[in-house]
């Protein structure tokens, strides 16, 4: 997908999201009290027109009910969530998060990470961590793993990593802190979004346990606080709603220095919305 439509679909799908969540939070609230609602929070591209034109869909659909508030000498139409709203709210939050995750995995992959270089991964033994549920963003991850790298075993890690079903991938049912590989072992690592780890020091360091001397670690961060967006702030409201766990922008500084303290050294790259950190294990680290 193109990236003018990415972000099209993005903020179409984050002005919906945002609309719905402000008036379940604060019902009867008019256009103007939604918009200048949401750009306190720093949705900037939340425009008035685009309120109002999310506002007559919202209706039409039956998710809002709208009323005019005649208390006042101004009279002003005034919006409530229907249950129908309430619905779409919960469907907004979990089938929209697979959406746009898988959507911005794929154009990360596409336009981003062949930049890096991953053929000189091939014929080593690889993994892929993550902390999601498997989405077709997780597909797309071990298809370029397959493809680019050509890797002589592939490992998907998670919690729910048997539930994948992908061709000629192993899945190893684990997490950030816990990689059920032996020591020394693996010639490139690919993690996704470890900073949602609960403890990130001991995710570095049972990375560097897993990665022989020579492998690579490569980090990618979803939602990097150098390049805050709609999109990104839609995305990170919605990890919040729908995975529960904690979740902000990633600083770079705090990531740099965990993984320096393990491996000594590292490159850092800023690819669209993504922090990309690749690492290499040493005999001395």
């Amino acid at each position: 997908m193109h990236l003018c439509c990415r972000e099209t679909m993005s903020t179409q799908i984050g002005l919906t999201y945002s609309t719905l969540k402000f008036l379940r939070d604060q019902p009867s609230s008019s256009g103007y009290d939604i918009f200048k609602g949401l750009q306190l929070i720093g949705m900037q591209a939340a425009t008035a027109p685009g309120i109002y034109k999310t506002l007559t869909k919202l209706a039409e659909s039956g998710a809002v009910e709208a009323h005019t508030d005649t208390a006042q000498k101004r009279k002003r139409m005034l919006y409530c969530l229907t249950e129908t709203g309430r619905r779409m709210l919960l469907s907004c939050v979990t089938e929209n998060w697979n959406m746009l995750f898988a959507f911005f995995v794929e154009y990360l992959l596409e336009n981003c990470l062949p930049l890096l270089g991953l053929e000189r991964f091939a014929n080593q033994a690889t993994a892929y961590v993550s902390c999601y549920h498997p989405t077709s963003g997780d597909y797309a991850v071990l298809r370029m793993l397959k493809e680019k790298v050509r890797p002589r075993k592939l490992y998907y890690v998670s919690p729910c990593a048997k539930k994948l079903g992908f061709e000629e991938v192993i899945p190893a049912e684990g997490d950030f802190s816990y990689i059920p590989l032996k020591h020394n072992y693996l010639g490139l690592l690919f993690l996704l979004d470890v900073s949602r780890a609960l403890q990130l020091s001991t995710a570095i360091s049972e990375s560097h346990r897993v990665l022989r001397d020579g492998g690579t670690l490569l980090v990618v961060e979803t939602l990097s606080e150098r390049t805050q967006s709609l999109f990104s702030s839609c995305m990170l409201n919605l990890v919040k709603e729908t995975l529960g766990f904690r979740a902000d922008f990633v600083s770079e500084n705090l990531m740099t220095r965990e993984i320096r303290e393990y491996f000594g050294t590292c490159r850092v790259s800023n690819l669209y919305e993504s922090l990309v950190i690749e690492a290499k294990k040493s005999p001395q680290s």
